[in-house]
């Protein structure tokens, strides 16, 4: 249940060599994490705290001196589309030149770390799909995320800032009328974990999200998300994990219902790691609902949520499955409740090459008994990654994708890609 709970253990994309590279980075910041926490206990984590402000004579309260780092990423390719939105009446063929890039700039100290990345996206679309033909788009980015880990807690936040393409299959029926509709997204998010025990903790957060359309994109409207979360965790045994968490969330649209909701959601996971190699996850819950709209008056809801997450890796194959169930809203500004199937299966072919499989697959139900249709969407890609360095790669794969609605039916896209990736350290 994204934006309500705690997230689920659902499969993530693989990102980029860049990210993964500033990942790494954001693991070495806190010498003094919430893990190393739980695996020393209030002693040992004092104690340590006392021994790294002694190590360096410049050390605050903050966290001593700053180690800044600065670096450049930039993504070059091209992507051949049949039918690239999906629309059961367009068959066009487009090919789409796009440039990505971005700027990374992080400050760390030994008990925080802010990392800022700043970054745009350019594409010039060619051909008759979808009357994007001789046009193109420039997309602009913001993230901002910081972290500070005390003693016995850790307090993260983020805030971020995002343009992109309103899709036409975010819409149920006539979608975009212009083909280059914009979304704007705003979100933020800041979250306080604080240890109880040597196996015990417990979190706490609010969130929120803001998300609006150029005013070419029909049916698709403005909607703001609001809430708070908390939560218990606790180390069962060296491999097994347990939690709880509760949240409540406000959903409010800018649509002629003037649709809003508020929801309750509860859940319990169950993680258990047999070896680093190997994890599941399971996760039960229930979410209720209350919506109210101009002229149909109140609804109650109560649904079933929930979610199950398997990874599993040797030496040069590994593989991952989730399936997860939530209460999410549209981009109509109405609740549906959202199926969705993830999985990846990944071969190290040597050091440099790499060949991965990855499956998505999503239901969205609106709730209630007359809101709308339901949708289902699969996607299925094979790609290639070559290390031409140690900062750059090059990627090129196939995916497939189908759509279906109540009202529609079926239809299908085919891609082909390609893009180069390069990562650029400027500082130090």
């Amino acid at each position: 249940m994204t934006g309500g709970t705690a997230p689920h253990m659902t499969q993530r994309p693989e990102r980029p060599a860049g990210q993964r590279a500033r990942n790494r980075t954001c693991c070495r910041v806190a010498a003094i994490s919430i893990a190393a926490l739980l695996a020393a206990g209030p002693a040992g984590a004092q104690e340590a705290g006392v021994q790294e402000a002694g190590a360096d004579g410049g050390d605050t309260a903050s966290g001593g001196a700053v180690d800044w780092s600065l670096a450049a990423r930039t993504r070059i390719g091209i992507e051949g589309d049949l039918n690239r939105d999906l629309d059961p009446d367009a068959q066009g063929a487009l090919l789409t030149q796009a440039l990505e890039a971005g700027l990374v700039l992080d400050a760390q100290t030994k008990r925080s770390l802010l990392s800022a990345e700043l970054g745009v996206s350019a594409r010039y679309f060619i051909g008759d799909g979808n009357d994007l033909g001789g046009t193109g788009r420039l997309d602009p980015s913001l993230s901002i995320n910081h972290s500070y880990t005390g003693k016995t807690y850790q307090v993260d936040t983020r805030a971020g800032l995002a343009v992109t393409r309103a899709a036409f299959s975010q819409a149920d029926d006539t979608g975009t009328t212009d083909a280059n509709a914009s979304q704007f997204t705003v979100n933020y998010g800041s979250s306080l974990t604080q240890q109880l025990d040597t196996q015990s903790s417990v979190t706490a957060g609010v969130n929120g999200t803001y998300t609006d359309f150029s005013e070419s994109a029909v049916d698709l409207v403005p909607t703001f998300v609001v809430g708070t979360t908390a939560g218990w965790n606790r180390q069962i045994t060296e491999t097994s994990a347990l939690s709880f968490d509760l949240g409540f969330r406000h959903f409010a649209a800018d649509n002629p219902e003037d649709t809003r909701s508020q929801t309750a959601d509860l859940s319990a996971r169950l993680q258990h790691r047999r070896t680093p190699r190997h994890m599941i996850g399971v996760t039960l819950g229930t979410t209720g609902v209350r919506t109210t709209e101009t002229g149909t008056g109140t609804d109650f809801d109560i649904n079933a949520t929930g979610g199950i997450a398997l990874d599993y890796a040797l030496r040069s194959l590994s593989a991952s499955l989730g399936l997860d169930q939530s209460i999410e809203p549209s981009s109509e500004g109405r609740l549906e409740s959202q199926t969705r199937v993830s999985g990846s299966l990944g071969y190290q072919v040597n050091r440099r090459q790499q060949s991965s499989l990855t499956l998505s697959y999503s239901r969205r139900t609106p709730l209630g008994s007359d809101t709308g249709e339901t949708r289902d969407f699969l996607r299925v890609s094979p790609s290639y990654s070559i290390a031409l360095t140690p900062a750059a790669s090059f990627t090129f794969g196939y995916a497939f994708r189908l759509s279906r609605d109540d009202t529609d039916g079926l239809a299908t896209g085919h891609q082909v890609f390609a893009f180069l990736e390069r990562r650029f350290d400027l500082l130090p």
